[in-house]
């Protein structure tokens, strides 16, 4: 093949790496994107057999930290309250040799992968992160970006309140599993949440659960249920009546890099778990490796992420 040649292929494939990777990581669910992934990664567990004409395997994963330091930032937010931000920057890389290019006959489409590659590597470095977020929700000694106003993390039995001395739960105060007396309790527990004056505050309501794949089927065998799952007497299920409740089939969302510990009843529209991107990612390449032939695209981006307030998210640890 002629170096002209070459190159032009090089061109080609640079344009459909970037465009494939922005189309990539942004055909997701616009809730929560990044980190309610509901599939394994890599996506659809591939073998990445549509871009691998031989036996070699692009170098691909989570995204690493970069040294970069930024100074932690105080946001004034509501209710006098303020909270430390806390940021951090990220970088990952695809790599793969030209030979395979030029095997390929469908060079286009493959083309497309590595871009696919370097999104899936952006959203699993988010599931990690999101994912020591999740193993030490009931962790007081984490680190600060996990904690949120009061100094505690994101689930406890006493939420320190900005307008009261009392204090606020949302933490079952026992282990269990999903079950139709439970998730009636649960939700019994999110309608009676407080404000900050500790005064009722009817404006929550589950529409989300949170779950490890270990609560799936029973989540769904609750939910979906005509009668109820817990008994052999005759009973209608009514927890879809209740006023606390708007969950649906498609509410449940089973995060496959959740820890086993808990799971959650959420309100998707008033918790304040928040996960934002300071620098938009950027892709720079492609470098080439005179020795091994390589070609490789470095994706680098930096996020930012502060849990604010308890409210909206209720947690109940596993057995």
């Amino acid at each position: 093949m002629s170096t002209t040649l070459l190159n032009d292929l090089l061109r080609e494939l640079d344009k459909y790496i970037r465009k494939a990777y922005i189309q990539h990581i942004t055909d997701v669910p616009p809730e929560f994107p990044l980190y309610t992934k509901e599939e394994p990664w890599p996506k659809n567990g591939g073998l990445h057999a549509p871009f691998l004409r031989e036996a070699q395997f692009p170098t691909i994963g989570p995204a690493v930290e970069k040294p970069e330091n930024v100074p932690i930032v105080t946001q004034q937010l509501r209710d006098g309250r303020t909270k430390d931000v806390y940021s951090k920057r990220f970088a990952t890389a695809v790599a793969f040799s030209h030979e395979k290019t030029r095997s390929g006959i469908d060079v286009y489409s493959s083309a497309k992968k590595p871009g696919q590659f370097l999104a899936d590597a952006q959203r699993l470095t988010y599931e990690i992160y999101y994912g020591e977020f999740f193993t030490r929700a009931t962790d007081t000694a984490a680190p600060p970006e996990l904690l949120g106003f009061d100094g505690l993390p994101l689930l406890s039995a006493a939420h320190g309140l900005l307008g009261s001395t009392a204090t606020a739960s949302n933490l079952h105060p026992t282990a269990a599993n999903i079950t139709y007396t439970v998730l009636n309790n649960v939700m019994t527990n999110v309608a009676r949440t407080v404000s900050e004056e500790n005064t009722p505050m009817p404006t929550l309501r589950v529409n989300e659960l949170w779950v490890p794949p270990e609560e799936e089927a029973a989540a769904y065998e609750t939910l979906l249920s005509m009668g109820r799952p817990d008994t052999a007497n005759r009973a209608d299920n009514i927890l879809a009546q209740r006023l606390a409740n708007s969950l649906t089939r498609d509410s449940v969302k089973v995060l496959l890099w959740m820890p086993t510990t808990h799971w959650y009843a959420v309100d998707k529209s008033k918790h304040s778990l928040t996960r934002y991107t300071l620098e938009s990612p950027q892709i720079s390449g492609p470098i080439k490796d005179d020795i091994r032939e390589t070609y490789m695209w470095k994706i680098t981006f930096w996020i930012s992420r502060a849990f604010w307030d308890w409210r909206g998210i209720y947690g109940v640890p596993r057995p």
